[in-house]
């Protein structure tokens, strides 16, 4: 839910900035085209320091939204991967029966509950990359 709103606001504010960016960049290279006087130097410097701070300030942001979505993406995959061991938990029973019914429990029963600890971790990997996801994007809430 949050990413839907959050996101796009995100997007917006970005594609905003680069546009005033891109204004005022352009404005500053119009002004000092034909060069510029010793003592108007002094001035353009500050300016000069703010266009590249705030393009750096942009780029910083677009690289968070980069690695929150590479976090968004993990999570993703991981959720998908603990739904499909979650199926074949809930099948398990099936096939232990199976299993004790035809005499193979010396070699299922080990399978069995590596399976069952392959899920475990799974989960905790899933909550780590849900978590990750979610610190990544924090500082927005500032």
């Amino acid at each position: 839910m949050r990413n839907s709103v959050m996101l796009p606001q995100q997007e917006w504010e970005i594609a905003r900035l680069l546009a005033k960016l891109s204004a005022l960049r352009a404005e500053h290279n119009e002004l000092i085209a034909d060069g510029v006087a010793p003592e108007v130097a002094k001035a353009v410097q500050p300016l000069e320091r703010a266009l590249l701070n705030s393009e750096a300030a942009v780029a910083a942001r677009v690289e968070a939204l980069e690695r929150y979505a590479g976090h968004v993406a993990e999570a993703e995959r991981a959720y998908h991967a603990h739904g499909q061991i979650e199926e074949l938990r809930a099948r398990l029973p099936r096939y232990e029966e199976l299993v004790a019914e035809s005499g193979a429990d010396g070699f299922a029963v080990p399978e069995i509950s590596r399976l069952s600890e392959d899920a475990d971790r799974l989960e905790r990997a899933l909550r780590r990359s849900v978590s990750s996801a979610h610190e990544a994007f924090r500082y927005l809430d500032s």
